[in-house]
């Protein structure tokens, strides 16, 4: 079964996602392919020729795609330490020590905290989700305060209880870091998934349409 799309297929699917979507990097993307593709949206070859604001887009979800995997890492290592206390020869402590020394080169190397506007990117945030939860927005706020003054936060009380009062928060009774069965049941990993603002299926999809428009 052959799945490519006709070109008359391509352009009535072009035309409805670019106006559904308008104003997005999605519907810009539609009419200007990239030469190559990418990882994630911020390395396109293009992107620079695309409007101001949708530049300034997606540099806020590049340099919020490194802040916020830190919190998932420390999580992670906090769990492991916990465990640790049962299970002394588990390795997971060493595992997340040495993946934040690494998240801390990426966040130097990406200069991810380096003159973020960060005002103006909740005003973006807020334009596209008015209602999104104070809660969430204080935790983020929180955790990206706290390593704009020292990324190190492997032994920083503070970003060590903003993670538990976030799990409690999320989970209550089940959370990991205050419920024993809840802990026996981590399997050494959880919430490692970068961020990628579901970008491989955009790609996918564009890629379909790209294909559509080259001479067969």
């Amino acid at each position: 079964v052959d799945f490519a799309l006709t070109p008359a297929e391509e352009q009535y699917l072009s035309d409805r996602i670019a106006a559904a979507t308008r104003g997005s990097l999605l519907s810009w993307l539609i009419h200007h392919e990239p030469a190559l593709p990418v990882d994630l949206p911020w390395q396109l070859d293009n992107l620079h020729e695309a409007p101001e604001d949708l530049q300034q887009t997606v540099d806020h979800a590049r340099r919020f795609h490194t802040a916020i995997f830190g919190a998932a890492l420390l999580y992670n290592l906090l769990v492991a330490r916990k465990r640790a206390i049962t299970d002394p020869d588990n390795e997971h402590v060493a595992r997340y020590e040495v993946a934040l020394e690494e998240w801390r080169g990426e966040l130097a190397t990406t200069g991810a905290l380096d003159g973020w506007d960060r005002t103006a990117w909740w005003a973006t945030i807020h334009a596209h989700n008015p209602n999104l939860n104070v809660q969430t927005r204080l935790f983020v706020d929180g955790w990206i305060d706290i390593i704009s003054h020292d990324a190190h936060v492997e032994h920083n009380t503070s970003a060590a209880r903003l993670i538990e009062s976030r799990e409690h928060r999320l989970k209550g009774t089940r959370a990991r870091l205050s419920n024993q069965s809840a802990l026996d049941r981590w399997n050494g990993r959880s919430g490692l998934v970068r961020l990628d603002y579901r970008w491989d299926v955009t790609q996918r999809h564009l890629q379909d349409l790209y294909a559509a428009r080259r001479p067969s």
